[in-house]
């Protein structure tokens, strides 16, 4: 195999050419910021972040209070996850879809060369948090997750978070925008994402509508908030997102 052949099976990923672990670059001005798998090393970084109420009280799944404990389990199986998919990508032509991103960390590069751990943004299978539990959302998920990876009935979500000190600068926005256009279009095949934020979190929405993502409505009081962070119900906005209205 080419060294031309080698890189078309992983493109549109990047490799630091030192320790060649594979990135997405955010486009300028955010161009300091790559996506890149996640590390084991990066559990004490995570910590201070989903310890912090500006980014806890947006999100449904991480517990809180996180703990090391709480990083460590997630940041091994994410590596595992990424190394399958690179495998994967590495023994196939470049025309093979697979299922799901081998990048998802979101990280600012110091004048050094060292970075700084800022988020994730993660690709899913959509669970449709906003439908009631039922047996018909439980064969909705179920057929969802048996559709093979590529197939363009499969419906696709985000989740994301972002370390507050750089809230408010459009990080996220161009996040979403290049894992969207330059990884799962291509390379996934996705064609349909339904995605979900906080009532309270209109900034969110904002996000995802700057990526031609559509607001359906809210669906109110139709999640259960952790009672460590403050228990009761929350509604949550719904946006779309399909390839035929781009």
């Amino acid at each position: 195999m080419t060294d031309s052949e080698s890189h078309s099976r992983f493109y549109p990923l990047n490799f630091n050419a030192i320790t060649n672990e594979p990135y997405l670059r955010l486009p300028s001005p955010h161009d300091n910021i790559i996506i890149t798998p996640q590390r084991l090393s990066d559990a004490e970084e995570i910590v201070p972040i989903l310890n912090d109420e500006k980014v806890y009280m947006t999100l449904l799944g991480p517990p809180f209070p996180y703990t090391i404990g709480d990083a460590h389990p997630w940041l091994l199986k994410g590596k595992q996850e990424s190394d399958a998919l690179l495998a994967e990508l590495a023994e196939n032509h470049s025309t093979h879809a697979v299922g799901g991103c081998p990048v998802n960390i979101l990280r600012e590069v110091q004048e050094d060369g060292s970075d700084v751990y800022l988020g994730s943004v993660d690709l899913h299978r959509c669970r449709w948090f906003h439908v009631p539990h039922s047996d018909e959302k439980l064969a909705m998920i179920k057929a969802n997750e048996a559709r093979t990876a590529g197939d363009p009935a499969i419906t696709w979500e985000f989740g994301d978070y972002l370390a507050s000190s750089h809230h408010g600068r459009g990080i996220m926005s161009a996040a979403i925008g290049v894992v969207l256009r330059q990884w799962a279009i291509p390379r996934m095949r996705v064609r349909h994402m339904s995605v979900t934020a906080f009532q309270s979190n209109p900034a969110s929405v904002r996000v995802f509508e700057k990526n031609g993502f559509i607001l359906k409505g809210i669906v109110e009081d139709c999640v259960d908030m952790q009672e460590s962070k403050g228990g009761g119900k929350t509604g949550l906005h719904v946006l779309e997102w399909s390839m035929a209205e781009m």
